[in-house]
């Protein structure tokens, strides 16, 4: 990105929040995140990759820090999977979306869904309630976790609930400090 050198300190805090299962993200789309999260510390994450009709993949993400909810969303035209060329910096996205919210602009959170499932665990498989959120912000956006048209697996479904907890958790934090 012309202008915004990422950090050492961003890439070591992001390393693992570029992941959808077990796919990295393109480098050019972790340069989006950049100017939104900086060096803080990920406090919690989201990230999915969905394969579209027009030839297209849509890489989005959610990341927590301290500072706020970031999200970013880019497409990239679909590559061969032996395509040696199809993570370099070069591979360019469009339909680029990205910004950052306090999380004192949220102003409501509504569940959408709420379906059976299994989680995994070291004791085995247990029941487990999958919930799906909106987050509704002042400014009239909202926000869907999981993300549209994102097929969640069981353990992004555990990131999923995590990444909700924790805005709602330090959304009413900043209520109780004022």
């Amino acid at each position: 990105m012309p202008g915004m050198d990422t950090t050492p300190q961003f890439w070591k805090n992001v390393g693992d929040h570029l992941f959808a299962g077990a796919e990295a993200s393109p480098p050019s789309f972790a340069t989006l995140v950049f100017p939104l999260v900086g060096d803080a510390e990920i406090i919690s994450s989201y990230l999915a990759r969905t394969a579209r009709e027009d030839h297209t993949v849509r890489w989005r993400g959610v990341w927590l820090t301290d500072h706020g909810i970031a999200y970013a969303q880019a497409d990239y035209p679909l590559q061969a999977e032996d395509d040696e060329d199809r993570f370099s910096s070069s591979w360019g996205a469009s339909g680029v979306i990205a910004w950052l919210r306090d999380y004192s602009d949220l102003t409501g959170v509504d569940v959408s869904a709420a379906t059976g499932g299994r989680r995994v665990t070291p004791e085995g498989y247990v029941r487990a309630v999958f919930t799906d959120y909106v987050f509704k912000f002042r400014d009239g956006t909202s926000l869907n976790v999981p993300l549209p048209g994102a097929n969640p697996t069981a353990r992004e479904r555990e990131a999923i609930d995590r990444l909700a907890t924790e805005i709602v958790k330090r959304r009413y934090a900043k209520d109780a400090a004022k």
